[in-house]
C-alpha cells in the first residue's frame, strides 16, 4: 500500500510541527506500521534466512577441506 502522507497530515496538525517534521514522523511511523506487518505475514527479510543458509549440501564434508 502506498503512503499517502497529505491523507495523514491532518491526524498531526493539533501537535504544532512543521511541514517536514509531519512528513518525517508519518514516514517513520509508515516505516514501522509496515515493518511489523511484513513479520506477520512472514515477509520480512529476516524471515527468508533459513533458506539461504540451508547446510545440508555441506552436511557430513571436513570443514577444512571447505577453506582450501
Amino acid at each position: 500500500m502506498p503512503l499517502d502522507i497529505d491523507k495523514c497530515r491532518p491526524h498531526f496538525k493539533a501537535y504544532g510541527l512543521t511541514d517536514e517534521q509531519e512528513k518525517s514522523l508519518i514516514e517513520a511511523l509508515y516505516a514501522v506500521a509496515e515493518t511489523f506487518a511484513d513479520l506477520a505475514f512472514g515477509l520480512h527479510p529476516s524471515q527468508q534466512i533459513d533458506a539461504a543458509n540451508d547446510n545440508d549440501s555441506v552436511r557430513g564434508s571436513n570443514v577444512v577441506q571447505l577453506f582450501r
